[in-house]
């Protein structure tokens, strides 16, 4: 009843809602059998992407990183409809044995395999926000973010949302850089963009 309550009101204000779901979830069943709760243009439904839309979406993906068909039926059975899962899957294809359980695994083992200094930029980065600034990331992490070069590098992660804001890709891929820190790590940071933020509202220099 939420739930329903909560697409009414998204769609009411003109928020575009999709849900997906893996086939094992309960969830699954609700999306794949629940009536419409709006009959206006506003709101769709979908319990995930059908076999030729996930196959279609993982050739994109994968780009020039040549699949096997055996690898595009382990990808999208493994993903069973989600876009991000599939997207992450292709690019990085194993046998079926070695794929990942869960999107937030596969995002964890991607994040793990950087070079040391994009690891930390990115993991910096998440503490900041969804969406962050780089000047304030210069300024917590001044030996580490000069290099222009990492966020090609980062592309997958994080993605353009200014001339000197950049935000991830999706708020997963935040939560896993956010996870590989520890709770010590995490405070530290957070206090040094505490007192960052504290400087700027006052009008001070930089640290």
């Amino acid at each position: 009843m939420r739930l329903r309550t909560f697409l009414i009101a998204a769609a009411l204000v003109g928020v575009f809602v999709y849900l997906t779901s893996r086939q094992n979830s309960p969830f699954h069943a609700f999306l794949g059998n629940s009536e419409p709760v709006w009959t206006g243009p506003s709101v769709a439904y979908s319990a995930g992407l059908g076999a030729d839309e996930a196959r279609t979406l993982a050739l994109a993906a994968a780009g020039d990183l040549a699949l096997s068909e055996e690898q595009l039926a382990a990808v999208t059975e493994r993903a069973a409809g989600n876009p991000l899962f599939i997207r992450e899957l292709a690019l990085a294809p194993a046998d079926d044995d070695a794929l990942p359980e869960t999107v937030e695994s596969l995002l964890t083992i991607r994040i793990d395999t950087l070079e040391p200094n994009d690891r930390l930029l990115l993991r910096h980065a998440s503490v900041i926000g969804p969406t962050f600034d780089l000047d304030l990331l210069a300024e917590i992490l001044p030996d580490e973010a000069t290099d222009p070069g990492q966020w090609v590098r980062l592309a997958d992660f994080v993605d353009w949302a200014g001339p000197a804001l950049l935000r991830f890709r999706h708020d997963l891929v935040r939560t896993a850089a956010y996870d590989g820190l520890s709770f010590a790590r995490r405070r530290e940071i957070h206090a040094r963009v505490g007192d960052a933020l504290e400087r700027r509202a006052a009008g001070g220099p930089a640290a």
